[in-house]
């Protein structure tokens, strides 16, 4: 470092293998520079999602090489450039994603055209849209976000639901292909039962067959004042404005060896938080990539104790059991790294940054 720093160099321009905490290459994208680290094991695809995702990369990659032509390329690298530099990417990989549960959220800009068009095309297949789609999106910017409400119901057979009310965005145009995208994260003693896209429900498609659902009432005295008259009959106006949902009573868990079951309703949940978000995907036509829109508001759910129902007991213990399982890990990290800190009190500093190192 001594010899790199003297001669003057940026660190920006730093190629190749490179020795920080632990062993990483170095590239520089677009006027970024890139820190990548070694893999150290590689994992094939193990879920149909998963399946579905990786064939979709390899066909997309082939059409952008062997069946656009070159003026296609180009509305696709013109496109790319438009979204930002790599002062924007930083910026936002500083910033980071805050207040959305939306995996994948549209953070990166700085990319070349061959990324936009399977980014784009990918968010067109996992839409449910037709593709592949070979022309670039239209600049007309972003669509607007949706809006969503969500509330607790009671149905017909006893179990709850939640009712998600979305607030349709206006658009500039009719587009053909417009959905919403419904995503989910659940956590029951502070452990993420599921955290994935839960449904997709298409815009003006209005609210779902509600006969026999009834609205689960919330606790606390009722409002007396007129400002509060005031703002349950603006809550009542913005519910009306909320013209699409749906209605959902559970979810499939992310981990069914661990749960032990493929789906879990709502009503076996004791005091878990449900965390809801909306986005929209729409396309200007069925030849254009598809385009999202920022997220929606956040909805956070705290479902109600259900303290004589066996399968809320048995899946709670099995959250408490993997919360000691965590806590036990970290106390074992903690202790190694009091212990390391102990052993290198009697090291010199050139054995310690070895150590650390590795190198």
């Amino acid at each position: 470092m001594e010899v790199f720093m003297a001669i003057g160099r940026s660190f920006a321009n730093i190629k190749g293998g490179v020795s920080l905490s632990e062993k990483m290459i170095a590239t520089n994208w677009k006027g970024m520079l890139v820190l990548r680290d070694y893999p150290l094991e590689y994992n094939q695809a193990r879920t149909r999602r998963q399946s579905i995702v990786v064939s979709n990369l390899s066909t997309f990659s082939g059409l952008y090489n062997r069946v656009l032509t070159v003026k296609g390329r180009a509305e696709w690298e013109a496109l790319a450039k438009m979204l930002g530099s790599a002062y924007h990417q930083e910026k936002r990989m500083v910033m980071g994603r805050r207040n959305t549960i939306i995996q994948c959220n549209p953070g990166g800009v700085l990319m070349s055209g061959h990324d936009l068009f399977i980014r784009c095309n990918m968010l067109a297949a996992m839409s449910g849209f037709t593709h592949p789609r070979l022309r670039a999106p239209l600049i007309t910017g972003l669509p607007p976000s949706p809006g969503i409400l969500v509330s607790q119901v009671m149905l017909q057979n006893g179990e709850m639901g939640l009712l998600c009310r979305l607030r349709p965005p206006v658009l500039s145009n009719d587009p053909p292909d417009k959905v919403y995208r419904l995503w989910m994260r659940v956590q029951l003693r502070g452990i993420i039962m599921v955290h994935h896209l839960e449904a997709m429900v298409k815009i003006g498609g209005g609210m779902p067959n509600l006969e026999g659902v009834m609205p689960i009432e919330k606790d606390g005295p009722k409002p007396i004042s007129h400002q509060m008259e005031q703002l349950i009959a603006m809550e009542e106006a913005d519910k009306q404005m909320h013209t699409d949902g749906i209605l959902l009573t559970g979810f499939e868990v992310s981990n069914k060896k661990m749960w032990g079951v493929e789906r879990v309703p709502f009503s076996a949940l004791d005091v878990a938080t449900v965390l809801l978000q909306a986005e929209v995907v729409v396309a200007d036509t069925s030849e254009h990539g598809a385009v999202r829109s920022a997220p929606s508001n956040l909805e956070e759910i705290v479902l109600p104790e259900q303290l004589d129902n066996p399968e809320a007991k048995r899946l709670s213990e099995i959250a408490r059991i993997c919360n000691r399982a965590k806590n036990k890990k970290r106390q074992a990290k903690n202790t190694a790294m009091k212990r390391f800190f102990l052993k290198a009190a009697d090291m010199t500093k050139e054995e310690i940054v070895k150590k650390v190192i590795g190198s």
